[in-house]
């Protein structure tokens, strides 16, 4: 989809270009980010790397200075823009890299592997700036990963492929409605030494003022779940969460007999 190889068969049309055929043209409304791969120069600050893809891509002065200002506010840049490369950490470097993505105003960004390596808050920055640029700016967002963390912060349309194969094209929500029917549910009631029982729902674990509960929502539905459980006990707070998304798609592999 970037333009860099060429397809053995088939056929992907992106911004109405055949990116392998017109790449020349195709790539001035792109940005690409690789996740093992670096478009910074090694050895020069980051900085210096971005005033050499303003040339590249022949950004006119004023509006790269304007985007350059935003990017380094967004992705709070200022305090490593003149380090060295070289001494960045590879959550500041993927800061980097976003930002020389999308110094020449892209339509379209790809993402490969965007959070691979990176330490919690690093991935937390990423994912917001990302949520953001698709909101704030229209940037369509492709992103290949993974990490099911990524998938669940940002996606709202996912493609599964396994074998060479489409697997799934779809939203989130709806891959989660068609494989996933298995429920926690986090209890919070008034002081009772009152047990929880009731049919088809495991007490996960269970004291005077709090219950954690699993259950499967093709053999018990979840409001009746709560009708049952308001009998037993004066509820004060419910949180419900469904399955970790890692076990969905791994459901979804073994229902399609994929390994």
């Amino acid at each position: 989809m970037c333009g860099i190889l060429v397809p053995t068969s088939g056929e992907c049309i992106v911004n109405g270009k055949v990116p392998y055929k017109e790449r020349k043209e195709y790539v001035k409304d792109i940005g690409v980010v690789f996740g093992q791969r670096s478009q910074l120069w090694w050895d020069v600050p980051p900085d210096d790397s971005f005033y050499l893809l303003k040339d590249i891509y022949k950004i006119p002065l004023q509006d790269f200075k304007n985007t350059r200002e935003k990017l380094i506010e967004s992705l709070e840049l200022s305090n490593i823009i003149n380090t060295p490369t070289r001494q960045l950490s590879l959550g500041q470097r993927m800061r980097c890299e976003i930002a020389a993505s999308l110094l020449h105003k892209p339509k379209i960004l790809f993402l490969d592997e965007p959070t691979i390596g990176l330490d919690a808050v690093s991935k937390i920055a990423v994912r917001k700036f990302v949520k953001d640029l698709n909101y704030e700016e229209g940037t369509t967002v492709i992103l290949t990963t993974h990490d099911m963390q990524d998938i669940e912060a940002l996606t709202n349309r996912i493609i599964l492929i396994g074998k060479g194969k489409k697997l799934y094209d779809g939203s989130l929500e709806a891959i989660r409605k068609q494989y996933s029917s298995k429920f926690i549910m986090s209890v919070q009631y008034e002081y009772t030494t009152n047990k929880i029982n009731i049919n088809d729902v495991e007490v996960v674990s269970r004291n005077e003022q709090r219950a954690i509960l699993k259950f499967n929502s093709n053999i018990i539905k979840l409001q009746n779940v709560i009708s049952l459980l308001t009998k037993q006990v004066n509820v004060l707070d419910i949180q419900v969460e469904s399955s970790p998304i890692e076990e969905v798609i791994a459901k979804m592999y073994e229902e399609m007999h994929i390994s």
